[in-house]
């Protein structure tokens, strides 16, 4: 059996999965912003004119696709930060998870254990410690679908937005 001080408190757990909730959605309100400054400069460019000289309006194309670049490049950046914080979320999920199977499996031992308890008053006191143990597991069972419905949440707009950069990219 492991030390109880090694064992994270419940404010902590729910601390956590929001601090890894807001820094997904930071990434994804970036992810956004750049998005939109890809639409922009890629409709600038289309409504550009060319009107002056065959140098100028090269050097004009030029630099706008280079801004374009830049920023699909910086996009990038952040796309891979937000996959990398959605892997710590996902990993996070799976702790909980096996935090909730290691209750579930002490919630059963405490059955078996009053299952073979003679006394009335400490059966009564093993059956309090298993309705202990459930509601942990309630508690850990609420926690994973936190972090599975953000990750998912933040996927959903990664990918919208990947497929958004993507999909009109100019070439």
């Amino acid at each position: 059996m492991r030390g109880k001080s090694e064992l994270p408190a419940r404010s902590d757990i729910e601390a956590d999965i929001e601090a890894s909730r807001e820094e997904m959605r930071d990434k994804e309100e970036n992810l956004d912003a750049l998005a939109k400054d890809v639409e922009t400069v890629r409709r600038t460019l289309e409504s550009l004119d060319f009107s002056g000289t065959l140098e100028g309006a090269e050097e004009v194309e030029s630099a706008v696709e280079k801004a374009e670049d830049v920023t699909v490049e910086i996009f990038d950046q952040e796309d891979q930060e937000l996959d990398q914080k959605q892997d710590a979320n996902e990993d996070y999920q799976n702790e909980m998870d096996d935090r909730s199977k290691s209750t579930e499996s002490d919630a059963a031992s405490l059955d078996d254990a009053a299952g073979e308890i003679a006394t009335q008053e400490t059966m009564d006191a093993l059956n309090e410690a298993k309705e202990s143990a459930l509601r942990e597991v309630e508690f850990l069972a609420e926690q994973i679908e936190r972090v599975r419905q953000a990750r998912e949440e933040s996927e959903q707009i990664q990918q919208s937005l990947g497929s958004l950069i993507r999909s009109s990219r100019q070439g």
